[in-house]
């Protein structure tokens, strides 16, 4: 198991007339400083050169590995371009981290899963759908599941259950992986299938390892009243007199 994940090369990029240890010294501060800037902990230069013409490369890894060392890894690569770093490396550290999620059970290499009203538009996202657990009878139900990549594709098993505890519908999803650090699907309960409210159930299962349990509520639509008829009698209008007509 990969227990840290090596992220990037970093070339700082400095003045000639800067003598070694000031240059190093330098490229620690910011390292270090972006660190703090973004709350990532555990984050540690593994190695420093100098190069000959002036540059400083290093190398650095955040402790533990997992979901929590990657999801800091783009803060800190932003922050240390921001502050003049060029970070490289990055087919590497995905590399690294598809090995880790390789070798962990299929549950910790979900991201998120959860239901949403609407399915998102095809490719990255910018930000991740909202989270819904109400739905109305006789409307779709979707479900939204995010994963880490881990190098190879996958298949996702759904198991959707009734109130009543009756099946209800079961799908197979293929889950092909994108370029990127993670990957998103999602899976649909058709409109035409949701005709019972209460409490229903979805058990999900990837490579047919259990990844979780997943309850969403079904209620029955809200109807719109309509407006109470008007039982006051009408009122008098007074009439204008017309003069002075033939």
């Amino acid at each position: 198991m990969v227990k840290a994940a090596v992220l990037a090369l970093g070339l700082l990029l400095v003045g000639c007339a800067t003598s070694q240890t000031e240059r190093e010294a330098r490229a620690e501060q910011i390292f270090h400083q972006c660190a703090a800037e973004t709350d990532t902990r555990g984050a540690t230069i593994t190695s420093m050169v100098v190069q000959p013409n002036g540059r400083v490369s290093y190398k650095w890894k955040i402790d533990g590995g997992g979901s929590n060392a990657l999801a800091q890894m783009p803060k800190m690569e932003t922050c240390l371009r921001a502050k003049g770093d060029t970070v490289g490396g990055f087919q590497s550290s995905l590399a690294t981290a598809k090995e880790y999620h390789r070798s962990i059970p299929a549950k910790d290499r979900v991201r998120s899963a959860y239901f949403i009203a609407v399915p998102p538009p095809n490719g990255p996202l910018k930000e991740a759908p909202a989270k819904v657990t109400t739905f109305n009878l006789d409307s779709p139900v979707w479900f939204y599941a995010n994963f880490w990549n881990s190098g190879q594709d996958h298949k996702m098993k759904l198991s959707w259950t009734r109130p009543d505890g009756i099946l209800e519908l079961q799908q197979d999803v293929a889950v092909k992986e994108a370029t990127a650090r993670s990957t998103w699907r999602v899976a649909l309960l058709p409109a035409e299938r949701v005709r019972h409210s209460g409490t229903w159930t979805l058990e999900v299962y990837s490579d047919d390892e259990f990844v979780g349990r997943f309850t969403f509520t079904v209620v029955p639509a809200a109807v719109e009243k309509p407006a109470p008829p008007n039982t006051e009698a009408p009122k008098a209008v007074a009439v204008p007199l017309l003069e002075n007509q033939p």
